[in-house]
């Protein structure tokens, strides 16, 4: 029970993440992995119900699991929200300037790039490469066709066609992109 729940942490964590970069830079892109990320957790949530009910019928007090349901759900309800966020910006609807003044006066950004098929970074593993002291961006997430890579070790190979999500400041992005998309010197 307790990977699901982690599960459903980490996601969430990423999908309010997620929501307000897209909102903020008004990328549809971003926001379908929030929507996409959204029916990941009610898998989940559905799972660690099941998890829940089964295991209420071994225990001697099954309130002692009321905590779990009450967590399950607030995870649940955030990862909604967020999701919400994200529909704003699949049916078009721009940022309020307000919320986008706010936004930009954090230091770090959040990026997504992909890695494309000439890259000199395929292949390679994050020590490999030093990405992080290079492009002084964290990379948190990777999404591999359907899967996601929470919270990469120093020691994961980078394929092509990988999605990498970051925070840094937005000199490091400009950075990541040019080793992703082909145009660093090897």
């Amino acid at each position: 029970m307790a990977d699901i729940l982690t599960h459903m942490k980490n996601y969430s964590e990423l999908m309010v993440a997620l929501s307000y970069t897209a909102l903020l830079y008004n990328n549809k892109y971003i926001a379908e992995e929030v929507m996409e990320l959204e029916e990941t957790v009610d898998k989940l949530n559905y799972e660690m119900g099941k998890k829940i009910l089964e295991k209420a019928s071994k225990v001697n007090n099954p309130e002692d699991l009321l905590s779990l349901i009450h967590i399950t759900e607030a995870t649940e309800a955030i990862a909604d929200a967020a999701s919400e966020i994200a529909d704003i910006v699949t049916r078009g609807i721009d940022a309020h300037p307000i919320f986008k003044e706010a936004m930009k006066e954090t230091d770090q950004i959040i990026a997504r790039v992909k890695i494309c098929s000439n890259s000199i970074i395929i292949d390679k593993t994050f020590q490999e490469i030093k990405l992080q002291s290079k492009t002084g961006i964290y990379i948190f997430l990777i999404k591999r066709g359907k899967d996601y890579i929470y919270s990469p070790k120093k020691h994961f190979n980078l394929q092509e066609g990988d999605i990498l999500y970051g925070i840094g400041m937005e000199s490091g992005v400009e950075k990541l992109q040019e080793l992703a998309n082909c145009k660093a010197q090897a």
